[in-house]
């Protein structure tokens, strides 16, 4: 892989799945799906009908920001692919966990990503290039909703994260346009269960799994650890792994400033959705 941040053994969810079902200790993706009959802290599920009024509005949000910049001099771009998905019926986020055969940052969690390449068209293609070197996921397969905030990470370059839709596209060769899929038409993009997808994942990550929306915004999982003069720095614990460091960081903005706003402008007639103690 060229230049990657979480450079990435040919793997698919379904193994990672069977793995689980004879592995206790091993990760199951399903045990990250809350019943939507009961929510401890009773925050309304995301469904995905109709889904393409809250993709629309992230869209829009992502249109309009006022991207900050960094203008500063480091050692390079990179680019990190935020992958939005539906698993089940819920919006939700796909992260990767970094394997023992990289030579930094080992059992992280983190967003696939890496630096620019100098083949590399802009940052959006950084982007899509590593995600489909790491996980396997074609670009024609993701829906560019827009750019975030840029971020500096603790090796000095300039991360530019690139928000987008995880699904496939609709063609002439798909047998049935409900074919196993839960979701509405987004403009010639429809969205399958990420469950139902085969990823292949690269040596360097190790695992991946799936964070519903519901479970990311409860406030016994999410936090703020107060560090001195390093600032606060947000942290998330949903998952088989903390989630921490620049991906806590890009995830808890783009939450308080962009998806909960999104979600609830596309669903007025819900509780609204809350924001973390960060954002107050």
């Amino acid at each position: 892989m060229r230049g990657s941040l979480y450079t990435c053994a040919r793997a698919s969810m379904r193994t990672v799945l069977a793995k689980a079902a004879h592995t206790p200790a091993a990760f199951c993706l399903s045990r990250l799906l809350p019943a939507h009959h009961s929510s401890p802290t009773s925050i309304p599920t995301v469904k995905a009908v109709p889904n393409a009024k809250v993709i629309a509005e992230i869209e829009s949000r992502l249109k309009h920001l006022s991207r900050r910049r960094v203008t500063k001099t480091t050692k390079g771009k990179a680019a990190v692919l935020v992958p939005l998905c539906y698993d089940g019926e819920e919006l939700s986020f796909l992260f990767q966990t970094r394997s023992d055969h990289v030579g930094s940052h080992r059992g992280q969690v983190g967003f696939p990503g890496g630096k620019v390449d100098v083949t590399d068209r802009d940052i959006v293609h950084t982007a899509l290039r590593e995600c489909h070197e790491e996980l396997g996921i074609h670009d024609s397969h993701v829906k560019v909703l827009g750019l975030f905030h840029d971020a500096i990470s603790i090796t000095n370059l300039t991360v530019t994260p690139v928000i987008g839709l995880v699904g496939y596209k609709r063609s002439s060769a798909t047998s049935s346009p409900h074919s196993s899929s839960t979701l509405d038409d987004d403009g010639g993009f429809l969205c399958r269960p990420l469950r139902e997808r085969q990823l292949s994942l690269s040596p360097e990550v190790s695992d991946v799994f799936i964070l519903p929306l519901s479970s990311l915004l409860d406030p016994s999982k999410r936090g703020i650890d107060e560090l001195g003069k390093r600032g606060r720095i947000p942290y998330f614990t949903a998952g088989p792994e903390k989630v921490w460091g620049l991906t806590a960081y890009i995830l808890n903005e783009l939450l308080d400033t962009v998806v909960v706003p999104a979600v609830n402008a596309a669903y007025p007639q819900l509780r609204p959705l809350p924001t973390s103690k960060a954002a107050e």
